[in-house]
């Protein structure tokens, strides 16, 4: 599975600027751990900080970097981070207002996205994964715009049945879990998620007795 993290850290909040620091380097260690690949924009110094979790946890794992962290880049962008896989994205940008409505590569492979805090940007994270239909896992607990994408997503919740349950999602709402389990419980989350629970049941609609033995 696939999961895109994005976000950024509020340098102004001191009270959540620590915890959430801590948080991503959990979240990028239980991607690896879990057996996810890390997508990633490499624009932020959030992105540098859960993109350096996820490398060395995957060094410490024995797993190669450069096949479960993957990040793209603008052209002529500067690099936030050396950690992983850094692809050049085929787009000049990733603006939503542009002629062809094409989806930036991190959401397009994404199989889930996860937003932890941001700011301007993480609003165009999120409606691309909307318009891309990708499961969308906003971390309340760290404020900007992730909280108030988590309102939009839960009162839009229909897209969701059949895949996760209302309380599970409540469960992005976490305020004093220990940010260790609750990194566990995120990412267990998005796999949730992004795995259908409704079954296709293939049967004949031939009335011919079987064969006998």
């Amino acid at each position: 599975m696939k999961i895109l993290v994005a976000g950024g850290f509020n340098e102004q909040n001191k009270k959540l600027l620590e915890p959430q620091k801590e948080f991503a380097k959990l979240l990028g260690r239980e991607i690896i751990l879990q057996g996810h690949v890390l997508l990633n924009a490499c624009l932020t110094t959030f992105d540098a900080a859960i993109a350096e979790s996820a490398y060395q946890t995957a060094e410490e794992e024995g797993k190669d970097p450069n096949e479960r962290i993957v990040c793209y880049v603008l052209p002529g962008q500067e690099l936030a981070h050396e950690f992983g896989n850094i692809l050049q994205s085929q787009l000049r940008d990733w603006e939503l207002g542009n002629r062809g409505l094409f989806v930036p590569e991190p959401i397009q492979l994404s199989d889930a996205v996860i937003l932890v805090g941001g700011f301007e940007g993480t609003y165009r994270a999120a409606n691309w994964t909307r318009i891309a239909k990708k499961p969308l896992l906003p971390i309340t607990r760290f404020g900007g715009t992730a909280r108030q994408v988590y309102k939009q997503e839960y009162d839009n919740f229909d897209r969701y049945r059949g895949r996760i349950s209302k309380a599970d999602y409540e469960n992005l709402k976490q305020l004093v879990s220990p940010l260790d389990d609750f990194a566990k419980r995120v990412v267990s989350l998005a796999q949730m998620a992004q795995a259908s629970r409704d079954v296709f049941v293939i049967m004949s609609f031939s009335q011919d007795p079987p064969p006998r033995a």
